[in-house]
């Protein structure tokens, strides 16, 4: 995974310093977005947006910007054992940060690469059921990256895809005593548009 991260990293800082032999003042662009969000852990799908800024700088096919971002993943289920032993479950994982973003412009596509960090917040609530009623919840500072594209339908319409690998530090939760493991890392996939003004 440290891997992954250097290679953005590294992605990122070549192509900045690539383009960075010519520097003009431009207008920045601004940008309000949203997005389907998938991942593999419950909950598996979520929603998300975004607000970017390009910072004011003109480089050769190259922009650098700034982002804010939320998402948010959330269930309730209902489990019975066939017997009087029902309860139900609520999780709510979601994360608020901020990312650079490196993005090199090629006639109507986009690519782009990012690092960001941020704080990220997981709640587990059980009820119904003595054994398992009970609830937790961890709040943790994370840190991502990530590489996606996006495309210009008409000069303020960009529809997107992003592939994130989010780190997000929180390993276990536990209800009324019992663990209940969390992969600390995740890869998130998010399908969106943004408007561009």
């Amino acid at each position: 995974m440290k891997r992954i991260y250097a290679r953005t990293l590294a992605v990122a800082v070549i192509g900045i310093l690539i383009a960075g032999f010519s520097y003009q003042q431009a207008e920045a662009q601004f940008s309000i977005g949203a997005s389907y969000e998938i991942r593999s852990q419950d909950p598996t799908n979520g929603f998300g947006v975004r607000i970017e800024k390009d910072l004011p700088l003109k480089l050769p096919l190259v922009a650098i910007g700034v982002r804010a971002q939320f998402s948010n993943f959330s269930e309730k289920n209902s489990i019975s054992t066939g017997g009087n032993v029902t309860y139900d479950r609520k999780l709510n994982h979601y994360n608020l940060g901020a990312m650079v973003l490196g993005k090199v412009k090629l006639g109507l596509l986009s690519p782009y690469v990012g690092l960001g960090i941020g704080t990220n917040h997981l709640k587990i609530e059980n009820s119904g059921s003595s054994l398992f009623n009970g609830s937790d919840s961890k709040t943790k500072m994370y840190y991502e990256g990530t590489i996606g594209a996006e495309a210009t339908l008409l000069p303020f319409l960009h529809p997107f895809i992003e592939y994130r690998l989010h780190k997000n530090n929180i390993k276990e939760l536990k209800i009324n005593g019992n663990p209940i493991s969390k992969k600390d890392s995740d890869g998130i996939w998010a399908f969106g548009i943004s408007l561009q003004f």
